[in-house]
């Protein structure tokens, strides 16, 4: 017997690291696919990559998710049917299963059959059927009409409301369950931990997709037990019919004014802040006070943004692939700066919000519904119509070259207010300051999180540049980061004073935004980081990048060029 259980115990262990190196080596790929995409050459260049990468991860992942459609649909049919005194933990113990490989870290229970033969009985016999069934199932279902359905205009008949609050339950137990899946080993491997931390997520998942279904009085003791205290609402899984849900959608759309300081400090993907969102995209004038309507979505497994703004037909302004460009992450900062409401806000990891390719099951993302606003648009050569660029940075380091070159793309309308101040003789350090601004966090984004950057060496595999920069010691980046932050500034506060019609000239030509080019030669200590990137080791002290200043070549185009 102790033989049997030591196998077990042997083989979840195996499980378990097989689980953590997978998700590690998926995520990293998948990160540096995304990277890879601001070096598409042109705008249908681009959306064509991004197409290609999101079809093979989907490709990658369609049976898991397909698996857990069908398992969905099949839970909801059985508790939608649950007779009085019915058991509903077989119904539970069968839909567990199936959550886990559609998502990235349920790998890391499907090696623990123990955790989630225990967190299937958990929910059902404490906590699920509490919900369901002759006696619960209609009071859930009244509350789902009431709160949800009713306030999104969505008709539906008696024995679909049922489905729907099924629905809500199946939609509570992924939640449940990818919280979990996310819980440090440590209470993985402890009975006690495992039992508080489960309530605590099925708490939290119950909070996020039931309605307020208790009395007044027991949010008063708890009111961690509702996400919002003065919004009455709740995420409805969308499409309503159908087996695929693709994602969800707050019931309430809710009005807010957004203030020039509040615009600056809220922030969208790859830490832009969200006045420049408005201006780039919007044509927002930078003072102005914006009312607008707030649509919340909430991503599901293999949700992509593009098809949450397809599916938005009825909302103004969505209802195209292209305006995922439009949807923003709803961290609790934003969500208590724009709402009122930190609660409806969601943290996730960093990595999911550097751009918006790549979602984190469970993040949440805000539309700012603006009356008489809609995206800026351009026409290509090909006449094409497509949205404006927004401002970006790409970072290459060529170590055969021994040269680092930086593209600092600026938009439209960046372009023409840098142009004004040149044409008005603004004091150039002035201009270069606005500049260093992007600059910076561009810079960070590709050295701190490969979005936009490229490696050129012998020993790093293209498109694997991400994990290369990982391999540094974390303050190398950092310390590479502000020495290029200062060579490009003084360079480009150089340029401007010289050959300040030179930009003047680009900005004037029809083509969307300008780019500027900044090549670095010989730039200190590429040497020894050159020796790092093939496992030598390195120490800030070697490290000679504050020896000198590099030679610098700086050019101008008008339009995109990477």
């Amino acid at each position: 017997m102790r033989e049997l259980e030591e196998s077990e115990e042997s083989y979840e262990l195996e499980s378990r690291m097989a689980a953590s190196r997978d998700i590690t080596e998926i995520q990293q790929e998948f990160d540096q696919q995304i990277a890879n995409l601001l070096f598409a050459p042109g705008a249908v260049e681009q959306e064509l990559e991004v197409a290609r990468v999101l079809t093979e991860a989907q490709a990658e992942s369609d049976s898991s998710l397909a698996e857990l459609e069908r398992a969905r649909a099949q839970f909801i049919d059985e508790i939608s049917q649950l007779k009085e005194g019915e058991d509903p933990t077989p119904y539970v113990e069968r839909f567990v299963p199936a959550i886990l490989p559609a998502l990235r870290m349920g790998i890391k229970l499907v090696g623990r059959p123990k955790v989630v033969n225990f967190l299937a009985n958990y929910l059902s016999k404490f906590l699920i059927r509490k919900l369901v069934g002759p006696k619960y199932g209609p009071l859930l279902s009244q509350a789902i009409v009431d709160v949800g359905l009713r306030l999104m205009n969505l008709e539906t008949a008696p024995e679909q409301e049922a489905r729907v609050a099924s629905s809500a339950v199946a939609a509570t137990i992924e939640d449940t369950v990818r919280r979990v899946s996310a819980l440090p080993e440590y209470v993985l491997d402890n009975q006690e931990l495992l039992e508080g931390f489960t309530l605590e997520a099925f708490e939290k998942a119950a909070a996020a997709n039931l309605p307020p279904i208790l009395p007044e009085e027991a949010y008063r003791k708890r009111p961690d037990l509702r996400e919002s205290k003065t919004v009455r609402g709740m995420w409805i899984p969308l499409p309503l019919r159908g087996r695929r849900r693709r994602y969800k959608k707050y019931s309430r759309i809710m009005r807010t004014r957004v203030t020039p300081q509040k615009a600056s400090v809220v922030q969208t993907f790859g830490g832009v802040p969200l006045a420049e969102f408005l201006e780039e995209q919007l044509g927002v004038a930078p003072g102005d006070d914006v009312e607008a309507q707030v649509h919340l979505f909430e991503s599901m497994p293999e949700t992509l943004l593009s098809e949450v703004a397809m599916a938005e037909e009825s909302t103004p302004g969505l209802g195209s692939a292209e305006a995922y460009t439009q949807l923003h992450p709803l961290t609790p900062e934003a969500a208590g700066l724009l709402l009122g409401e930190p609660g409806l806000g969601r943290e996730v990891d960093p990595r999911h919000l550097a751009n918006p390719y790549s979602t984190e099951v469970g993040q949440r993302f805000y539309y700012l519904e603006i009356p008489g606003k809609r995206p800026l648009m351009t026409v290509e050569p090909c006449g094409r119509a497509r949205m404006r660029r927004p401002t970006n940075v790409n970072v290459v380091l060529d170590f055969p070259r021994n040269q680092i070159r930086v593209g600092l793309y600026l938009s439209e309308i960046r372009a023409q207010s840098i142009a004004v101040k040149l044409r008005q003789k603004a004091h150039v350090g002035l201009v270069a300051a606005n500049l260093g601004r992007l600059l910076e966090r561009g810079m960070r984004r590709a050295l701190m999180n490969g979005f936009g950057l490229k490696i050129v060496h012998e020993a790093v595999t293209p498109d694997h540049w991400l994990g290369a920069l990982r391999r540094l010691p974390s303050t190398v980046p950092q310390v590479l980061q502000r020495r290029l932050q200062e060579w490009v500034l003084k360079g480009l506060s150089d340029y401007l004073k010289l050959h300040g019609q030179q930009f003047i000239s680009a900005s004037e030509d029809p083509a969307d935004g300008v780019t500027l080019s900044i090549t670095i030669a010989n730039p200190p200590g590429f040497a020894q980081l050159r020796q790092a990137l093939k496992g030598k080791a390195l120490s800030l002290a070697s490290l000679k990048l504050s020896d000198g200043t590099p030679e610098m070549t700086i050019s101008i185009a008008p339009g995109y060029k990477t």
